[in-house]
């Protein structure tokens, strides 16, 4: 009996022990690993090899139950250099740097986008928009200069997909700087003197280059000038020959000097001429206007070189203008101008005429009057009801 019993006692405990086997050898591959991932339960090997896993094949991990590929390497872009001086340039000069980058990360380093500039003076262009990890480019960039001498900063922004540095600003400046002075500018020039009193033009330069003058325009034919083409100086001087027929009509404009200096390529100077008689006002505005009702104002004609006006006769384009008085002051003339609103047209509340004052030798004057009609207020329409 006492046998027995002890068959039975190493019998439940032998059953205990697998139980207890059974369960931690469960337990152990449910366990999670130190990274926190769950390992798959071993495969039993067999004869068969297993296939052959490529390096560049993304390894497949499962997540809490999901599956997901390992993020990608990350790009990195980096430039030799940030900004670039252009130095000294010259007027409407162009002028180009390349900002050479290289991808010194291990994932391939996207452009997203073409270069963004602060300004049209300023162009940058990428010849592609993908590089391999260690390939080199360059952002080319071109700037163009003003007409006007200045210092100036640009800046252009580049955009990738660098998660460190998925926008790098790149800066240019340079100082615009014109090497030829030329005096007079403007030309002032009279209508009551030989040749329009024109003084000479000269041209120099300050950088000690010398240069040749190609060609002499000017707005209408109003100026001309004789030169030597193949003549080679550091300074040249101009007599300007000026015609005063075609200056009475054309009393500003500009002289084009076309040369062939390194930097500068032309050279601009302006004209300017007061005309023989002028008036203190060129407009009179009239505001609350009645129609047939006159309003008058005083307008002075005023001569520029000192001169006797004489008017010749004066015309009313629409006849809502005329002078009702008119008085010599020295060597000006006093206008009393009447102005009478015609009636008002479907165009609407807007008064307009104008009157030309003819001068003896030629000249003529232009004046205008324009101005509001005063509001009207709409009749009330009374309904009587029966």
């Amino acid at each position: 009996m006492k046998k027995f019993s002890k068959a039975l006692l190493i019998i439940g405990l032998a059953s205990i022990f697998v139980t207890a086997a059974g369960c931690q050898e469960k337990e152990q591959v449910n366990t999670p690993d130190n990274n926190g991932f769950t390992a798959d339960p071993p495969v039993a090997s067999n004869d068969t090899a297993a296939p052959k896993v490529s390096p560049n094949t993304p390894r497949i991990i499962k997540i809490s139950g999901e599956v997901k590929p390992d993020q990608g390497e990350k790009s990195s872009i980096k430039f030799e250099k940030l900004s670039h001086d252009f130095g000294l340039m010259g007027p409407k000069a162009s002028s180009s740097f390349e900002f050479k980058f290289k991808n010194t990360g291990k994932g391939t380093l996207i452009f997203t986008r073409q270069p963004l500039s602060t300004c049209g003076c300023t162009v940058a262009i990428l010849k592609k928009m993908k590089y391999a990890p260690g390939e080199s480019g360059s952002v080319k960039l071109t700037f163009t200069s003003n007409s006007n001498p200045a210092k100036v900063m640009k800046h252009i922004t580049v955009f990738t997909n660098d998660p460190k540095n998925p926008r790098v600003s790149l800066g240019i400046k340079a100082e615009v700087q014109i090497p030829i002075k030329t005096t007079p500018n403007p030309l002032n020039l009279k209508l009551n003197k030989d040749n329009a009193g024109a003084v000479p033009i000269t041209i120099t330069t300050t950088d000690g280059k010398p240069f040749a003058i190609k060609s002499f325009s000017s707005t209408s034919s109003v100026i001309s000038a004789d030169f030597d083409k193949t003549k080679k100086a550091i300074k040249h001087t101009i007599n300007p020959k000026v015609d005063l027929t075609k200056l009475r009509k054309t009393l500003n404009g500009n002289i084009a000097i076309n040369i062939d200096h390194p930097v500068i390529k032309q050279v601009l100077l302006f004209f300017t001429a007061p005309p023989i008689v002028r008036l203190s006002s060129s407009r009179i505005t009239l505001l609350d206007l009645i129609p047939g009702k006159p309003i008058t104002r005083e307008i002075m004609v005023l001569s520029n070189y000192g001169e006797k006006i004489e008017i010749e006769s004066i015309i009313s384009a629409k006849k809502c203008m005329k002078v009702i008085d008119q008085k010599e002051m020295g060597n000006s003339v006093k206008l009393v101008v009447e102005v009478t609103p015609h009636k008002k047209t479907k165009h609407g509340n807007y008064f307009y005429d104008h009157m030309t004052i003819n001068i003896k030798g030629g000249e003529k004057l232009t004046l205008i009057s324009s101005g509001f009609y005063k509001a009207t207020k709409p009749k009330k329409t009374v309904k009587i009801s029966n």
